[in-house]
């Protein structure tokens, strides 16, 4: 009888299956924390801490390779076709190149991925 303990399978799509997994043939890349104690301190939820782990960290230029600007936070607005779009923050971003990018960043708690 063997002893190995087995992952649970999961085949509903009812858990987000959509996460991005880092690839063992990358390399880490480290970032100091730049996220002032003040900011942290008085963010009324995760949301915000989240939110601003990742702008003041520069996130995004930095697993972009671009240049990121936040333009927009906490859009809500209604698309034809799709419905209500709620976006937690859009970036604009510029390679070195100038080729410009947008980047909607999306945080969402536990409770709203189930």
């Amino acid at each position: 009888m063997s002893r190995e303990k087995r992952m649970p399978q999961r085949n509903d799509r009812s858990h987000h299956d959509d996460r991005i997994l880092p690839s063992p043939q990358l390399s880490e890349i480290k970032v100091l924390g730049a996220v002032p104690a003040m900011v942290l301190r008085y963010a009324l939820d995760e949301e915000q801490k989240l939110l601003a782990v990742l702008r003041y960290n520069r996130l995004i230029d930095v697993f972009t390779g671009t240049v990121c600007y936040s333009l927009q936070n906490h859009l809500r607005t209604l698309m034809p076709g799709v419905g209500e779009v709620d976006t937690s923050e859009i970036y604009l971003g510029i390679s070195m190149t100038g080729r410009q990018f947008v980047f909607q960043c999306r945080q969402e708690t536990q409770a709203e991925l189930k």
